[in-house]
């Protein structure tokens, strides 16, 4: 008598209502708003992007890939010195990884702090001496060559998306 026919043969009562309505959500781990993430900064919805990767991260301080992604984001959107801030934290989690210090580069170049800039890309090229992107920004590294330290007519940059093995 307390079963209600919902039309499809499924039968429904009170008490499952009732269980359904106290069960809390479902956590959500920091993959899946990693994976947010990314799929709203490839819609370009910028600043969703950035609030799931940095969720991602909350809930996981390890989280390379968030991290790194933050930091490219940040890039993107102009915060230079955020951007270095979540690079620099990429960076600490995985020293290994010449693109994160490519990347850190970059960013020192774009506020031309250039002896920085030089220390990072030099640190990118110790990691993976065949690393070409690294030598390149360091040879057009000059204040007057500004062409590095900003978007190129295309509107890309040579901040590196792609990541080494076990980043993304």
């Amino acid at each position: 008598a307390g079963r209600l026919s919902q039309g499809n043969g499924a039968r429904s009562d009170a008490a499952s209502t009732a269980d359904v309505r106290e069960t809390p959500p479902p956590k959500i781990l920091p993959q899946t708003h990693f994976a947010a993430g990314q799929l709203l900064e490839a819609q370009g919805q910028f600043d969703q992007a950035l609030v799931q990767y940095q969720r991602a991260a909350l809930l996981n301080h390890r989280h390379v890939a968030a991290y790194h992604r933050m930091g490219t984001l940040l890039a993107r959107m102009g915060r230079h010195r955020e951007a270095i801030d979540a690079l620099t934290r990429a960076a600490d989690l995985r020293p290994d990884a010449y693109v994160l210090y490519n990347n850190l580069g970059f960013e020192y170049a774009i506020l031309n702090e250039w002896d920085t800039a030089e220390a990072h890309l030099r640190r990118a090229i110790d990691l993976n001496p065949t690393f070409e992107r690294a030598r390149i920004l360091r040879i057009v590294r000059l204040p007057e060559r500004t062409e590095v330290a900003g978007e190129r007519p295309d509107g890309t940059t040579p901040l590196l998306d792609a990541s080494p093995e076990g980043i993304d």
